[in-house]
């Protein structure tokens, strides 16, 4: 504490010192000019500061997320690289004005806008591997294990959406410049195993003499090494299924080895990796911005279907009553629409001091479910996970209903938009709620994924990887695809394409990347690798 109190006698310091320049002095030259404003590398090693904010500022970017000093810096990251694409992708969201951006030619509707595609790129890659690197940069691993083994999970926290997006990536090569050399999506998956794998084993050994690490610049978890192991657990877990159709022999080996842990996965709802509060902040959610101040996105009409269609009690946890004055129900967008405006429509219920989740305990829940039905051992049966989940997805939103998991006639509701009924569309799913231990495979995969979805909301990201790998939950098709015929209309986005700047900087390395490694041409309806199923 002594040595943060100097900080502010510098500052006294300094312009006492200036008039004593100004008067002749030319000793201390060095200190004179030194920013009095900016703290110098021993300062920022006082009490870790240094390595501290490397890590909250990788936290910060795991899901684009600030605080109200920082303006619309993340708000601005968060849309492009996640709102305004997998969002509408998953059918979560949808923006009420599309023809806004490009004429209506941009990532709603299937075409990838340059600079947009280069600014996802930059929030999913280059913003997670520079404060990564300056980690590294600073710490002796050899002296330090447990802080690389945590900068390593969050590093993958947020890699998993970047090579989820794209396919093969720079991973083992990202050094001193981050113009690597790609590597396939499946060496990159395996590289995730083998680090989390490490990572969950160095912290689980210095658990043992501590449960504590940086807790001042941690806002997730607060330093408990305990909880950073669950989470550890339950992203390799969330990373093993995404290869349960492109290698089920290694998808189960790593969830198995998840769930047996000795610290297991998230089991509590209040486990769950969020941002909201901590370290000293208090973090604003973005697509508060994104519905409110810009007024750029709107409840989806794909969750919103299985909302209103299984009288779901979670609705009004996710979903605003709309703007209309004669409004008597709630209303969701498609995505895909050019022409018309949709403002008025319902929002999604998100406030500036709504959670950014990460992974929730109900997610882990269904992850479990799908273990089983797939003939893993995940430690209870199919339908105890299935309907473990739903409870957990209730607690998670302050919701209860004693019929809705026994509830086996609701369906899905047909889509109504009051502005312009040609968008009109009859549901896409039959999808039931209660789980029936006679059905097939599909059926209670279906169940699952569908409740997994709503449970999962709002991070369009997860639920759109899951779309691609099972095909569940049926959503609604887009209105208008402007991919030129790249993207099916029946499938929806199957990855995003390289962005200009690697093209432009990293040449050699993208190219043969397209040429090697991807399986099909740098568009978007190339199927990343674990996309397999037939």
């Amino acid at each position: 504490m002594q040595k943060r109190c100097l900080i502010n006698k510098i500052n006294i310091a300094v312009p006492v010192a200036c008039l004593l320049f100004i008067a002749g002095c030319t000793k201390g030259f060095e200190k004179l000019n030194t920013n009095p404003n900016q703290p110098t590398d021993e300062m920022l090693n006082w009490d870790n500061v240094k390595i501290g904010s490397y890590f909250l500022q990788m936290e910060k970017n795991v899901k684009p997320i600030g605080t109200a000093s920082e303006a619309t810096g993340p708000v601005n990251d968060y849309q492009i690289a996640y709102n305004l694409a997998s969002d509408n992708w998953s059918g979560y969201m949808a923006a009420p004005q599309s023809a806004k951006w490009g004429s209506g030619s941009n990532f709603t509707t299937y075409f990838f806008t340059s600079n947009w595609n280069d600014g996802t790129f930059n929030t999913m890659f280059t913003k997670t591997f520079e404060p990564y690197l300056n980690i590294r940069k600073n710490v002796d691993s050899a002296k330090s294990p447990e802080i690389v083994a945590l900068a390593n999970i969050i590093k993958i926290a947020q890699l998993h959406q970047a090579t989820d997006s794209y396919g093969p990536m720079a991973y083992d090569g990202v050094g001193t410049s981050l113009n690597a050399p790609y590597q396939s999506q499946e060496v990159v998956y395996n590289r995730f195993f083998q680090d989390l794998t490490s990572a969950i084993a160095v912290l689980g050994n210095y658990q043992k003499a501590s449960n504590s690490i940086i807790p001042n610049y941690d806002a997730v978890y607060a330093g408990n090494v305990s909880k950073w192991i669950r989470f550890a657990n339950s992203l390799l877990l969330r990373l093993a299924m995404r290869l349960s159709y492109a290698n089920a022999t290694k998808a189960q080996l790593y969830a198995e080895q998840a769930v047996n842990n000795e610290y297991g996965v998230i089991t509590d709802v209040a486990d769950a990796a969020q941002m909201s509060q901590g370290a000293g902040f208090t973090f604003q959610n973005p697509v508060t911005t994104i519905w409110n101040g810009y007024a750029d996105t709107r409840i989806g009409a794909s969750i919103l279907s299985f909302l209103k269609g299984y009288n779901d009690p979670r609705l009004t946890a996710y979903v605003q009553k709309p703007a209309l004055d004669t409004a008597t129900t709630y209303y969701g967008v498609r995505t895909g629409f050019i022409t018309g405006d949709f403002t008025k429509l319902s929002s999604p219920n998100i406030q500036l001091t709504t959670p950014l989740y990460w992974l929730k305990a109900s997610e882990v829940a269904f992850l479990r479910a799908e273990g089983v039905l797939r003939g893993w051992n995940m430690g209870n049966t199919a339908a105890n996970f299935y309907k473990d989940g739903i409870a957990k997805s209730f607690a998670e939103n302050g919701v209860s209903s004693d019929a809705y998991v026994n509830n086996s006639t609701s369906v899905p509701a047909a889509y109504v938009n009051p502005v312009t009924p040609a968008f009109n569309s009859p549901a896409v799913s039959s999808a039931t709620i209660a789980w029936n231990e006679t059905a097939t495979f599909e059926v209670k995969l279906e169940k699952i994924i569908t409740q997994k979805y709503i449970a999962t909301f709002p991070n369009g990201q997860e639920a759109w990887s899951e779309f691609r790998r099972t095909g569940y939950p049926k959503l609604f098709p887009i209105i208008n695809n402007m991919s030129g015929g790249v993207v099916p209309t029946a499938t929806g986005v199957k990855r995003m394409p390289f962005p200009s700047s690697e093209y432009s900087t990293n040449a050699a390395n993208v190219n043969n990347a397209v040429s090697n490694l991807l399986g099909g041409p740098d568009n978007g309806g190339t199927k990343v690798w674990w996309d397999q199923k037939n």
